[in-house]
Formats: structure tokens, sequence, C-alpha cells
């Protein structure tokens, strides 16, 4: 138990700090100590053997008994402002007096006070500038009642202006000279140089006559002014800024109530930012920029000086704390007594009520209470005081009605907090309490921490998949079982991390974890090494991979185009869904089911992975119960089968591009491709020269379809050539297709007892067929099968199919080529000796192109030019390199002889065949007999 609450309260803890930073600024030492402490209360509890949903239901109601042990003894001075300033100072002196600022804590309480009195009652602390000056010392800070930006005004420039009317902008003024670095121009002479720079410098000033015309008389810039535009702004009696950085313009935009512009066509639309005063100023020995009256009356500046940056940066985080808590306590006035004060209020109510409770909750909540005195433990601990006899005498005065009682640090005993004028928020010890009893009640609901692996049926593949999974409970009991022991609860998976070896580390969320975790999408784990021993991934890996990717690529386009395109977490989700199972209707030993196995048992048969990954998506929902939105579960069987010839009509028409990410039927660029070519090439140690990052990255929508850039144009070819040389010497290696005729003749001899093309009507029959045939034939002693146990024993012995000769079909021959069949191969056999029977030939067609036929695919892809234009269009070979292909498919027929005495008379046999089909013989390989290697 121990080692299960460590691992998820090191992964819970930061995050309810931080959570709590965010929420009021304070408290996030003492939410994690308290969280703590209730875990280690628990834990003895755990060992007692009392129950976490026992200890959960009285943690809830301690932490409701302590609430409202704080809310009767609040204060309120929201109606009287001396008052409501005073507690603001008291609690602004509070929170500093633990940080480096704790010396001039008083001063600093009051430049934060008076900070946030100025929003009145906003909670917008971008209103409130932080400087930072190295220099004199933290005293010599000070408030500004205006907007300081760290900038100088240029030589040349004004250095007063009243009644400002303020540009602020993020656009290039830097253009009107030629750049030698990143530029690349063929001049003769040059004067031709200086034609350039002179057309540069014209664009510049057209440029800054539109500024102008905007009747300005401050123009800000994110970007750098170059000294020409620089000038024409100072001739116009124009202050012009330059190099603010990203923060400083949109403070600055948000403080004067103007709005960041980078296009000045329209005068009109822009909307500018005013203040009554813009001058130049010097702290220490720096000029800066300062902005008063603006329009946002609330702004203002707060200037820290110190001895160093070190110094500088911490006291910025101290008042920062302070800023965030006293904005809160503006929204929520109530204000409680420091000093361990309010936990000894807690522990006291909560102790009265574990003695009013009966059962073992009273442990709990007992517990409770001792994990609320941790925090005035260690207050007196840091001190260096006695925690054990100050906690025992507070917990004596506390028993005095109307006790203020708390520690008092300075003197090292107990003092009265409302005296010593020690105040917190209300609203920071709330959220104290709350966040860590529900982060303590979060963790106590974990049962156990497992590494698992996915279930899988007793004859998968024993492989581990590593990752940390939680799992949880509800908030009933644990079912019992007959002699009253707790039983344990069916596991829930929530979401998990997964790595793979080719993109790393893949987040798989609810959703997408409860498809993964059915065994209609298990049944791909199970893989083959009797094909290709290198490529070895299984569909499994494969969806993830695609899964990861597509979600990525949908990404890219929100983050580039969300607002223009409408992308919304609906359509990734979507997208992720489709590619984790595009494959899930995939047969044994994937396409060879079929491709080469249905075509020979079920001549008429138009049957489809893509159709049947449609239909197992309903399957797996129906059958596992799982509650997704029915439009998604459109969306993603549209997207599956969006690729296929005869695929339903889209639902999505403003966003037709979403079809194309995972299987793309307009121009084959996708991720299912991307995933597979680069996981491929890995275990198969062939290099591979395209960068599918690269496209996935600056890819975009121009209409309604994914574009590539025009400089992408080779990339792509490369992607395509990568997989033919894929198909060439892996897909169809002339063993591995020796390897798949001898499976695909041993499940069609087969097919007649075991029924196997009989699975591809009804899903719920389909998922139960994979790679797996194979051993249930091995295995099966029915005589009827013992010519396909026979085929299956010569593949584990390597006694495969003799691969006779090969031969490439001219080019002039492709468009009206017939498969070869092994009954062509018989009929030519000259030789009288031993006759050929058709059962003795096995015969390949293996077509290889760039996944359009013999046209080029690179015809149906549409590029863009750059970022600024919509325009698209296609761009033809010729234009590129004469170099490229001129061809885009391949056609090879191979020979095998199913009996190692045949392959001479085959091999005759196929070359008379080719002199009686072309006149030529047109293969590549001689046969000559094997001989011993001389060593």
């Amino acid at each position: 138990m121990l080692h299960m609450f460590l691992v998820i309260t090191l992964i819970q803890l930061p995050d309810i700090s931080k959570v709590q930073d965010d929420e009021v600024g304070d408290g996030t030492t003492s939410v994690v100590i308290l969280a703590g402490e209730l875990l280690r209360e628990a834990e003895k509890l755990v060992a007692a053997k009392i129950h976490p949903i026992t200890i959960i239901s009285g943690y809830r109601m301690a932490a409701e008994c302590a609430r409202d042990a704080l809310l009767q003894k609040v204060v309120d001075n929201k109606e009287d402002a001396d008052k409501f300033r005073l507690d603001l100072m008291k609690i602004a002196v509070t929170t500093l007096s633990s940080k480096i600022l704790y010396q001039d804590k008083d001063h600093f309480a009051k430049l934060a006070v008076d900070a946030v009195m100025r929003l009145k009652g906003s909670t917008n602390l971008e209103a409130i500038q932080i400087i930072k000056k190295p220099g004199g010392s933290l005293k010599d800070s000070f408030l500004d009642e205006g907007f300081i930006l760290d900038k100088k005004i240029g030589i040349g420039q004004p250095k007063r202006i009243e009644n400002a009317k303020i540009l602020v902008a993020n656009t290039a003024m830097d253009t009107d000279k030629v750049k030698i670095y990143g530029a690349r121009v063929r001049v003769d002479s040059m004067s031709k140089v200086a034609e350039i720079e002179g057309a540069e410098k014209e664009k510049m000033k057209e440029k800054v006559k539109k500024i102008i015309a905007h009747g300005i008389n401050c123009f800000v810039n994110r970007q750098l002014i170059y000294n020409f535009p620089e000038e024409l702004f100072a001739d116009a009696g124009i202050l012009a800024i330059e190099h603010a950085d990203f923060d400083g313009i949109e403070r600055l935009a948000l403080v004067t109530g103007g709005e960041i512009a980078s296009t000045f066509d329209n005068p009109e639309s822009i909307k500018l930012g005013h203040c009554k005063l813009i001058e130049e100023i010097m702290i220490g020995e720096d000029k800066l920029i300062h902005f008063f009256g603006v329009e946002m009356g609330q702004a203002c500046t707060i200037v820290l000086r110190g001895a160093s940056h070190h110094v500088l940066d911490e006291a910025e985080r101290s008042l920062h704390d302070a800023l965030c808590v006293l904005s809160q306590t503006v929204n929520d006035s109530r204000v409680l007594l420091g000093g361990g004060w309010p936990e000894m209020i807690m522990a006291k109510a909560v102790d009265e009520l574990a003695r009013q409770t009966p059962g073992k909750k009273s442990h709990a909540i007992e517990a409770f209470s001792k994990a609320l005195l941790a925090i005035p433990t260690i207050i007196a601990d840091n001190a260096g005081l006695d925690s054990a006899e100050l906690i025992a005498k507070l917990r004596a005065e506390h028993h005095k009605e109307g006790c203020t009682a708390g520690i008092d640090v300075i003197s090292g005993s107990v003092g009265d907090m409302a005296e010593l004028g020690i105040s917190e928020a209300f609203k920071v010890k709330q959220a104290v309490l709350l966040s860590a009893t529900e982060a303590a009640e979060m963790i106590l609901r974990v049962d156990e921490t497992i590494s698992c692996a996915p279930r899988r049926r007793e004859d998968r593949m024993d492989e581990e998949r590593a990752g940390m999974v939680a799992y949880c409970n509800d908030d009933l009991p644990p079912p019992t079982q007959p002699d009253g022991v707790p039983s344990q609860p069916d596991v829930v998976r929530l979401s998990k991390h997964v790595h793979d070896n080719v993109h790393g580390n893949i987040y798989l969320d609810p959703l997408c974890l409860k498809l993964l975790d059915t065994e209609q999408f298990q049944r791909q784990v199970r893989v083959t090494n009797l094909v290709y021993p290198g490529a070895v991934h299984s569909r499994f890996e494969h969806s993830l991979g695609v899964y990861w990717l597509a979600g990525k690529a949908v990404q890219t386009l929100k983050n580039c185009q969300g607002g223009e395109l409408g992308i919304d977490c609906f359509d990734i989700q979507t997208v992720k869904i489709a590619g984790l199972l595009h494959d899930v209707g995939h047969g044994p030993f994937s396409h060879l089911f079929e491709r080469e196995f249905l075509p020979r048992v079920l001549s008429d048969s138009k049957w489809s992975h893509e159709e049947m990954s449609v239909r197992m998506v309903d399957h797996i929902v129906d059958e596992h119960h799982i509650e997704v939105d029915p439009e998604l579960l459109k969306r993603v069987k549209e997207m599956i089968a969006a690729s296929t010839e005869h695929s339903s009509p889209k639902s999505m028409k403003e966003k037709l591009f979403l079809y194309d990410i995972v299987a793309n039927g307009r121009n084959g660029i996708d991720v299912d491709k991307f995933d597979y070519i680069v996981r491929d090439c890995r275990a198969c140690g062939l290099g591979y020269n395209f960068q599918f990052q690269r496209l996935m990255e600056t890819m975009r929508v121009v209409g309604d379809e994914i574009c590539y850039r025009a400089k992408d144009y080779l990339n792509i070819h490369k992607m395509f050539a990568t997989r033919a040389d894929l198909y060439r010497t892996v897909y169809t290696h002339p063993k591995v297709k020796a390897v798949e005729l001898m499976i695909v003749d041993a499940l069609v001899k087969a097919n007649d007892r075991l029924q196997i093309s009989s699975y591809i009507h009804d899903p719920r029959e389909y998922w139960k067929l994979d790679d797996t045939i194979i051993k249930t034939i091995e295995t099966t002693p029915d005589p009827v099968l013992k010519e396909s146990r026979d085929l299956i024993l010569r593949i584990h012995r390597r006694n495969l199919y003799q691969f006779c000769n090969e031969y490439a079909v001219p080019k002039e021959n492709l468009d009206h080529f017939k498969d070869v069949t092994a009954q062509d191969i018989v009929c030519s056999q000259k030789n009288a000796g031993v006759t050929l029977k058709e059962e003795d030939v096995a015969v390949c067609n293996v077509r290889i192109d760039l996944t359009r036929g013999k046209h080029n695919p690179l015809e149906s892809i549409n590029f863009f030019k750059d970022y600024e234009s919509d325009e698209k269009f296609t761009i033809a070979d010729d234009r590129i390199s004469h170099l490229l292909p001129g061809s885009y498919q391949d056609m090879i027929v191979r020979v095998y002889s199913k009996k190692p005495e045949l392959v001479a008379i085959v091999s005759e046999a196929f070359e008379n065949f080719q002199l009686r089909t072309y006149g030529i013989k047109a293969q590549v390989h001689a046969t000559p007999e094997k001989k011993k290697r001389r060593l």
C-alpha cells in the first residue's frame, strides 16, 4: 500500500499545488503538507483493516465540519473601507512574512494593497506591470500610477508627447535593406542591387505613409524598425518605439485601450490606444518610457529595485503571490486570523465530531483532526521552537471560549493573533482544505497500480506492453464474497501511455482505450514472422501509430488554420478514432487473405477489409456497450471507407479535408502510409529519404483539400518511390511470395473442412479469425487437413516452393496484359520426358506502382506557393527534373516449382512461354544448380 501511495502521490501533489497557485496565489505549500498528512494517517487506517471507502466517507464529514467551523469565525469588513484596507494590509504582511521580502514586508504590503485597490474589484492582474531594475535596495521599490515600457526613445524622436494616439503593431519594418543572409539575388552589376534596394525603400515608404494616415503621434512595434522608416516617423513628428516584446505590446494595448494591428489598409477598422502623456524617465541608470493617464485608469506599474537579478526574480515571485491573494480577497472579503489559529479551530471541531460519530468512521475523522495539526506543528519547527510543547499549549488555550491564540514565532510562545495583526484570507484556507481533501480522496480510491498488458486470448503471443495504469472503484463499497471478504472490483482503465518503437510515447485517451481493450481490436496483436523476418510489426502497433499521427496531423491544421477551418475537439477525436480502427477489418495475414485466398475460394467475391472495418466498428460499440456519440461513429466509418471506390456520401461537406488524413482516396498521401513505410523501413534495415514530419508540419488546407508546399514536390515523390522500393525488395521478395503462396494453398485446402471463408459475412464470427488459424490447422488431427499440415510443416523447415525465374512485362504490353496462369506455363512445355501438371506450378503476378497504377500520383496532388497565397495548382514532373521516371507501374511475372525435382523443367517451360508470347526471353535470372560455397 505504501508503494501505491508513493507512486500516485508523486504524480498528483504537484498538480494540486499548481491549481492552488492558479486559483488563489498562495497556500501551495500548505495544501501539499495537508494532503500528505491525510494520506499518512489514511495509510495507518488501511493497515488497521479499515476500508478506503470508510476512510473517504469520514474525511468528507470532517472536511465539511472544518469548513463550517471556519465560517463561524470569519470577519467581513467589506462595508467599512478603512477596516477592509487594514485587513488587506494584514493579509499582505502575513503572505510576505515567509518570503524574501520579509525585512520590508510593510513597505511591499502597502505597494501591493495600493495596486490591487486600483483594480476596483477586478482580478485582472494584467493591469499591474512589474518591472525589475538592478540597483539600490528592495526598499527603493515604488508604485507608479501609469504604464512603464522598458524601452528607450530613439535619437531624434520626440521625448514628450501629450494626448497621445497610439498605434500598437506587430509588423515587419526592416525590409528596406537587402540582407546578406537569407537572400539570394543574381545581378550583373551593383547598380542592380541599388535598384532592388530602392524598390524596397519605396515599399517601406508607402507602408509608413499608411501608418501615418491613421492620425497617430506614437507607433509601438513588436519588431525592429530600421533607420529609414524611423527617419520618416521622426520627420512626421511621430514617436516610434521598436522591439517591444510580445508581453509588452499585449499589456500596452490592454491598458491604453487599443488593439494590435498587422495590416494598415483600413484605418477605420483599427482601434487606437490613448493616454494623456508619454515621456522618457530615468530609473537608476536606465531610460524607460512612461505612459501616464492611460485609458484603463486602474493600470499601474510596480518598479522593483534590488542588488541582483536573482534577488529581483525572487522578489517578483513573492510580490505576485501577495497580489494574487489580495485580488481574490477583494472579491471574497472574508478574513481569518493566522499563525496556526485556523487549523486549531478546525482540529477542535473535527475532534468533537469524531467523539459523536459511531463506528469506524470516527477513526477517519479523528485522523483528519491529527492531520490538521501538522501545519501549526511545521510552523513551530521551522521557527526552531519546541512544537510538541507549543501545540499542547495551543490545544489547552483553544478550549477557552473566544480564543484567538496562535504561534508567535517572534517571542517563541503562544500569542494573540488579533493583537499581533496576523490575518489570512478565508478563500486561501478554504481552497487548501478542500483541495487537500479531494486529492487524498482521489488517491485513496486507487486499489493498486499495475504494470499491465492489454487482455489477450490464451493463444496470443506472450508480449508485454509496459505502462502504469490506475484502477479506481466507485463510491459504493466493494462487492463481498460469501465469507464477507471484499472481492476485487472489476478493473476499469482510465487512460494510458504506450511506448512505440517509431513514434515514442503515445497517449491513449479514455474512449480510445475502451476501443483498444476489446478482443476485436486485440486480435491484431498476433503477428507472424513467416514472411520477411524484419517486417514483424503487427496491425496492433501500426494502428496505434496511425492513431498518433492522425491526431498530430489534425492538431497541426487546427493550430495553423483552426479559426478559419472550424476544427474542434470533436473533429480531432473523430480522426484519431478512425486512425485507430482503420485496419480492424483485416483478415489473417492482412492483404494475403483478401487478395489471394478469397478470390480462389469465392471467385465472385467483392469483399474488402475497409467495408469489414466499418461493420466491425458497429459490432465493437454494440458488443461492449461503449458510449460514443452517434454522429462521431458515423463520421469515423465514413473516414475508414473514404479510400474505397464505393465509399458512402460524406456528411461533413464543409470539412472534406478531414477525410484525407487517415485514408486519402484523392491522392494517396495519408498517415497510414507514413506509418507503415517508416515502420517497415526501420524494421528491415532499409533507408528512407523522405521527411513525413515536414509534410505534416507544412501542409495546409486550400479550398476543401489538404495541399502541400511546392518545394516539397521531390519529398512527396521520394515517399512514393520508397513505398515502391518496399514492395519490390520486401513485400514481394521471391522468398516472401513463396511463403505466401504456400500459406494460401494451405488455407484453400483447409477451407472445405474449417469453412474459413464463411466467417467473412458476420462480424460476430469474423473477429475470431486471425493468424492463429495456422496453429489450428497444425493441431487439428483431421485426415482431411493432412495436405494443409504438410504445407505448413514445409514452411517451418524452409522447404519452400522453388523460385524458377521472373521477367518484367515490356512497357508496351502493360495496357493489355493478362495475368499469367499455371496452365499457361504447363501448355508451353516441350520436353516429353516428364509431363507437368498445373498443381506442380505456382505463378505470381506482381504489380508494383506508385498507388495510382500507370498514372503519376503527383498529378492528383495540389500544391501552394506560400502561406500568403490561397492559390492551389498541380506540378508536372518535367517542371521539376527530367531525371524523374516516365513510367509509374511495373508488372513482374514469377514462376515457382512446387516440387524441387521439377525446377529445371518448369524453368524451361517458362522460357518457352516467353518466346511464344514476346518472341524473346525476358527473364532476369539464370538457374544454375546450387554449388557449395568455396571457403
